[in-house]
């Protein structure tokens, strides 16, 4: 009874390769070990020999029988025809073992499925958190006015409004890094220990915020200080929140502002985006800037030269040198044209030029020290 092919798979395996083979009602699956080839298919209707493998070496096939196989040295007999003689290769194979069992292609598609909350403000456009939550305050003002009869007219934030804008920034970004944490903390079950916070043993209050249990119970604190608010720390809301605190204690450095803030919010590794924050503010890079370096300009030529001391008076350390010579009564002119009328006062110093010459005086008389040029003064003729 001829055995009928349903097709031949030959797939690279470790093991080796299999066949499929159809006798009567039979399916047989043949295993070969230690060989690999490529997938062939053949069709019932264009191949004349419907025989393409009967031996195994697997099965303990002697090497005689092996030796006078033409089927295992040379191949099926159309492989020595042209290839328009060739079986179709392009039929699909059709028995449902050899497709379930060998040619089964399972694709798993791994979907994740994230919930992402879109806010109506965009909070990278803000540089500064007084400016966001005046915004938000008044897209809330809208929203009710639009949902409620009695609409609210007046003109301007009220301080209830700018709190609620800042309770709600703080929920939406808890929920948008913490909520893994918070649904396991609706659910009364334990942080993961990959969890960022849980080092800080995080509740849920009664406002639905995340905030930490903390060891002063029983200091004299506000609520806020005992259990501050956790912030992420890669947030943009956290860095506008740390640039207010700073400016609010005059630009103080970092020690003060994490101080500031860890009076109601808490952010893991606070220091290092304080840090961060202070550094590219731009009124401490100006208060904190170094002094700059005073070019000195080039010395004359007199500060220079070899000289002895003294040669160049004006010019040297020194300065002009004051001669003090013997008082004398002189004359002081006034005025007035008679001599007989002019003040008497007595040298006390004398100032010489460059030139080597006595260009002026400092004289005393009853009503002070002047200072007169020599021109001025006339000498009594006493002897």
């Amino acid at each position: 009874m001829p055995i009928h092919i349903i097709g031949l798979i030959l797939s690279f395996r470790t093991t080796g390769y299999v066949a499929i083979l159809q006798h009567s009602n039979r399916t047989l699956k043949i295993v070969f070990k230690r060989y690999s080839c490529s997938l062939i298919r053949a069709s019932g209707d264009t191949v004349q020999e419907r025989i393409i493998l009967q031996i195994s070496i697997s099965r303990g096939t002697s090497a005689v029988k092996l030796a006078q196989n033409e089927l295992w040295w040379h191949g099926p007999p159309w492989l020595k025809l042209t290839p328009d003689h060739w079986p179709n290769r392009h039929r699909d194979i059709l028995d449902s073992e050899l497709c379930s069992e060998e040619l089964e292609y399972r694709s798993s598609v791994h979907v994740a499925v994230t919930q992402q909350r879109e806010s109506l403000v965009d909070i990278n456009r803000f540089s500064s958190l007084k400016k966001l939550l005046k915004v938000t305050a008044w897209v809330f003002r809208f929203v009710n006015n639009a949902r409620i009869v009695n609409k609210s007219m007046n003109f301007y934030i009220t301080a209830d409004e700018i709190q609620n804008a800042e309770y709600f920034w703080l929920k939406y970004v808890q929920y948008e890094f913490y909520s893994a944490e918070i649904l396991t903390l609706k659910r009364n079950e334990q942080l993961r220990c990959s969890s960022e916070i849980k080092s800080l043993v995080p509740y849920l209050g009664e406002d639905n915020l995340l905030r930490i249990t903390g060891r002063l119970l029983e200091a004299d604190l506000c609520f806020g200080e005992k259990h501050p608010v956790i912030l992420p720390r890669h947030c943009k809301f956290t860095e506008l929140l740390v640039i207010r605190e700073h400016e609010r204690i005059g630009h103080c450095g970092v020690s003060a502002t994490l101080t500031q803030l860890r009076k109601n919010y808490w952010i893991p590794k606070g220091h290092q985006l304080v840090k961060t924050i202070i550094r590219i503010c731009l009124i401490c890079k100006k208060y904190n800037a170094k002094p700059a370096d005073q070019l000195s300009g080039q010395l004359p030529r007199d500060r220079i030269t070899q000289s002895p001391p003294f040669q160049i008076v004006g010019i040297d350390f020194t300065g002009a040198i004051l001669v003090k010579d013997n008082q004398e009564t002189l004359l002081v002119e006034g005025n007035v044209k008679s001599k007989l009328l002019w003040e008497l006062g007595i040298i006390k110093k004398i100032f010489i030029g460059r030139d080597n010459n006595v260009r002026s005086c400092l004289v005393k008389t009853s009503k002070g020290l002047f200072k007169k040029p020599i021109q001025l003064l006339y000498p009594l003729e006493l002897e």
